[in-house]
């Protein structure tokens, strides 16, 4: 009698349990997806020094920062447009024929730029030492990346097409640097490169043409002049955004030499490795921070907020060791000195990083037009810095982006403070950067890696106890009863 009334709700709470555990692994797949299409460059780090010159590095470097902003230029951002008109269509039929409209819009623009850029190449001096084929390289790639870009994002509005996206990157990226690593063992030169990128392009841009099943078709006007009109605010955001990240490279290539960008990009890929470390974080917590003040929890989520900053301030240091580590160990001479500079990189990549937890207030009572007008002051300030310091060469460039950074912090922390009182504690802030900032000095005054290693350890440490005081009752609770558990194993395994 009792048996049928005990059973049901246990295939309830399977079935729930089943299809959150089904939702988290798809949410981890397309984040191991979108970490592995992101990161190729980090894949590359311990290989491009050994095949490379630091003059060749900072020559990739000047093309990809040249691809990078065509790409923004090309591709529209109408990877949003898609987010915002295609992914909210109930209608199956009415989602297709927007898709294939999204998608055609964009090859017509790909196809238009590509022949602008290749007449310009081909008729245009070409300044050393870059050749018009490494442009024309380039250039045939970024092309891509727009219709690329929609193709990812429609799979990821897909909860079944985890595992499709996940295999397109995993493949891609592993023959892409199987091309390359062989080429540059037959051939050492930059070209080498931009053909195993043009490869992965042209594979993921059939194969998810393929995968996805489009249909190009003239892009209808009012449709076109729909979706350009909300995106271009978005690339207009990027290009700024561009100018604090990006853009300080043809700075260096003009006013030091491409053997210093070269060190500079070696530096770049730990920043850039920092901010990837970030992600885990901000992937758990950007969903939830505004559901924390929707319900007046205002305190709660900047508890978790500082609880962010110690974890960023912390990364830098770690970070910072690995890049000692790895680069004197691992790679030529030529590049040692980019250890000085990943650590004058890793404090502007946690100010950045600072920013996006300040933004809270802003995104939430939707002020996303002030963000716009910070990075527009921001980009200004960094700007003219990197005119008005060009005497000093790289650290100038250093200089410059820290204030530019600082600048960003503090209009988003003053601006968000206009929008919604948040009860931050800028004696925080104050403290972890002077515990970050002297660590790191600490760091480029060891003379091994023991010591280094060391000075990690201890400033982890440091970090760790800060945080348990913004940790919640409940949290410090739970982590003594661990402490006491993984106690009490120890000592029952010593005796």
């Amino acid at each position: 009698m009792h048996q049928p009334v005990i059973t049901v709700p246990k295939r309830e709470t399977t079935s729930k349990d089943m299809t959150m555990s089904k939702a988290m692994t798809n949410m981890s797949l397309f984040a191991i997806a979108l970490v592995i299409n992101k990161s190729i460059s980090l894949l590359m780090l311990p290989v491009l020094p050994h095949f490379l010159t630091p003059e060749q590095m900072g020559k990739l470097e000047l093309l990809t920062t040249f691809g990078v902003v065509t790409t923004l230029l090309v591709s529209f951002a109408l990877h949003e447009a898609l987010y915002r008109f295609v992914g909210v269509e109930k209608d199956a039929q009415k989602r297709t024929v927007s898709l294939n409209q999204l998608y055609s819009l964009s090859v017509l623009i790909a196809g238009a730029v590509a022949a602008i850029l290749l007449l310009l190449i081909a008729l245009l001096p070409i300044p050393e030492p870059f050749t018009r084929i490494e442009f024309a390289v380039v250039t045939l790639a970024i092309v891509l990346e727009g219709s690329i870009a929609i193709g990812t994002a429609w799979l990821r509005t897909q909860d079944d097409k985890a595992k499709t996206l996940l295999k397109v990157m995993v493949t891609t990226t592993l023959l892409q640097v199987t091309f390359i690593v062989a080429a540059l063992a037959l051939h050492p030169h930059v070209i080498s490169v931009l053909i195993g990128g043009l490869i992965a392009a042209v594979m993921q841009f059939v194969w998810l043409h393929i995968i996805n099943r489009y249909t190009l078709a003239l892009p209808q006007i009012a449709l076109a002049k729909q979706y350009l009109n909300y995106c271009l605010p978005v690339m207009l955001s990027a290009l700024v955004a561009f100018c604090l990240n990006g853009a300080e490279r043809w700075f260096i290539g003009a006013n030091a030499s491409l053997a210093t960008l070269g060190i500079y990009a070696i530096a770049v890929k730990f920043s850039v490795g920092m901010c990837i470390l970030v992600q885990p974080f901000g992937m758990w917590w950007m969903p939830r921070r505004f559901a924390y003040l929707e319900n007046g929890r205002d305190s709660e989520a900047v508890r978790v907020s500082h609880l962010g900053m110690i974890y960023v301030s912390a990364l830098s240091v770690v970070v910072a060791t690995l890049a000692m580590v790895m680069i004197t160990n691992f790679l030529p001479k030529t590049y040692h000195e980019a250890v000085l500079y990943t650590l004058f990189l890793l404090p502007i990549a946690m100010l950045k990083e600072w920013s996006e937890l300040l933004n809270i207030a802003i995104l939430f009572k939707r002020r996303t037009r002030w963000l716009l007008g910070i990075n527009v002051v921001s980009a200004f300030v960094a700007i003219g810095l990197l005119f008005g310091l060009s005497s000093l060469g790289i650290f100038g460039v250093f200089i410059a982006l820290y204030y530019a950074q600082l600048c960003k912090l503090g209009l988003t922390y003053a601006v968000g403070q206009q929008c919604m009182t948040l009860p931050f504690h800028l004696s925080l802030m104050v403290l972890l950067h002077i515990i970050s900032g002297v660590a790191l000095f600490l760091l480029h005054s060891s003379q091994s890696i023991g010591i280094a290693i060391a000075i990690c350890i201890l400033t982890c440490s440091l970090l760790a106890g800060l945080a348990v005081r913004y940790m919640s009752k409940e949290a410090r609770s739970a982590l003594s009863q661990q402490f006491i558990r993984w106690r009490g194993q120890v000592k029952r395994y010593s005796i």
